[in-house]
C-alpha cells in the first residue's frame, strides 16, 4: 500500500473510526491541534496574506501556519461534502510535511511543480480516508453513485475510489496491508449491516411481489373466463338437437338413373355436371322416387353423396 494511503488508514484507525461518513474536523491529529475557520470570519488574516503574498491562490481551502498552531481556512459557503474534502485535502497537506503558508513571514510558495505534486498527494489522501476502498469493498459497493451515497463524497472523488475498487477486484488477495484488515474489522459493524441490506433487497424483491401478484391474478382471470366460455359453448352445442325431419325416413326423396343400381342425392356428382349434350347425360337420367321405394327396387345408397346421412 502507498505511503499517502497508509497515512490516512493510520489517522482512521487511531480514531477508532467505524461508521460513514467520516469528519475530519472530530478527528484527533498527532502533535499540535489543528484550528479551523473559515474566510468570512477571519477578514483581517486574509487582508494581511494579500498583502504579503502576492500570488497566493485562494482557492477553496487554504492552510496557513499561526502562533497558536496551523489552521485550515475554508469557504463558510460551501456545502458539507465540499467543506469536508476542503478540510481533508488541507489536513492531508499538514499531515504529509508539505509547506504551510506562514502568516507571519514573506516565505515563497512552494514551486508549480512541487505544488502539482502535492495536490495530487492530497487529493490521494483525502479520498483514502473519506471513502476507504477496502472497507467499501467488503461492503460490496460496486458503482459511483453507491460510493458517494455510503461515504458521503463528491462525483470527483468517487471516481477515484471506483477506480481503486476495480484494482482490488483483479487481486488474488484484496487488502495491501495488514493495516486494512484491521480497518475493516473496526468497521465490521457497518459492513455487516450494508451487506444484509443491500443483498437481503436483491435476493427478496418485495417491492416487486405486488406486481407479480396483480398480473398473475389477471391471467388466472382470463383463463377462468375462457375455460367457462368453452364450457358453455360446448354445453350449448350438446344441448342443441338436430331438427327433426317432418318427412319420415321412407318417404324421403332420392334420385336414381336409368342404368344405375345406386340412389342419390339430388346434387350428387354421378347424376350432375354434365353438359347438355354430353353422350353420358342419357345414362344419367335422374329419376325422384321415395327412398323406400329405392331400397324396395333393389337400388342400393351412393358410397359417394350418402343420401340416408341427413338428407
Amino acid at each position: 500500500m502507498q505511503g499517502i494511503q497508509a497515512k490516512a488508514i493510520d489517522l482512521l484507525l487511531e480514531n477508532n473510526i467505524s461508521k460513514f461518513p467520516i469528519d475530519p474536523q472530530a478527528l484527533k491529529l498527532p502533535g499540535k491541534s489543528v484550528l479551523f475557520s473559515s474566510y468570512e470570519s477571519l477578514p483581517g488574516l486574509m487582508e494581511s496574506l494579500k498583502n504579503k503574498q502576492k500570488d497566493i491562490d485562494f482557492c477553496a481551502g487554504l492552510t496557513i501556519e499561526t502562533k497558536k498552531g496551523p489552521m485550515i481556512l475554508f469557504s463558510g459557503n460551501a456545502g458539507s461534502i465540499e467543506r469536508r474534502e476542503t478540510i481533508t485535502h488541507e489536513l492531508a497537506h499538514y499531515l504529509c510535511g508539505h509547506g504551510l503558508y506562514a502568516a507571519n513571514t514573506e516565505a515563497p510558495p512552494a514551486g508549480k511543480i512541487l505544488q502539482m505534486q502535492q495536490h495530487k498527494e492530497a487529493e490521494e489522501f483525502k479520498c483514502a480516508l473519506l471513502a476507504p476502498s477496502a472497507v467499501l469493498y467488503q461492503m460490496g459497493v460496486d458503482s459511483i453513485e453507491e460510493i458517494q451515497a455510503v461515504a458521503g463524497v463528491s462525483v470527483e472523488c468517487a471516481e477515484q475510489v471506483m477506480l481503486e475498487l476495480q484494482r482490488r477486484r483483479t487481486r488474488r488477495d484484496p487488502f495491501y496491508s495488514y493495516q486494512e484488515r484491521r480497518l475493516c474489522t473496526q468497521f465490521k459493524e457497518t459492513i455487516e449491516q450494508y451487506r444484509a441490506e443491500k443483498f437481503k433487497t436483491k435476493k427478496d424483491p418485495s417491492r416487486r411481489k405486488p406486481i407479480i401478484y396483480a398480473v398473475l391474478a389477471a391471467l388466472l382471470a382470463v383463463i377462468i373466463l375462457l375455460m367457462l366460455f368453452i364450457n358453455s359453448f360446448g354445453l350449448s352445442e350438446k344441448n342443441v338437437s338436430p331438427p327433426a325431419s317432418s318427412i319420415p325416413y321412407g318417404d324421403r326423396v332420392v334420385y336414381v338413373t336409368k342404368n344405375g343400381d345406386k340412389y342419390h342425392r339430388e346434387d350428387c356428382i354421378h347424376i350432375k355436371y354434365h353438359r347438355e349434350d354430353c353422350i353420358h347425360i342419357k345414362y344419367h337420367e335422374k329419376m325422384a322416387i321415395s327412398a323406400s321405394e329405392a331400397l324396395k327396387n333393389g337400388y342400393q345408397p351412393c358410397a359417394v353423396c350418402l343420401p340416408d346421412d341427413k338428407l
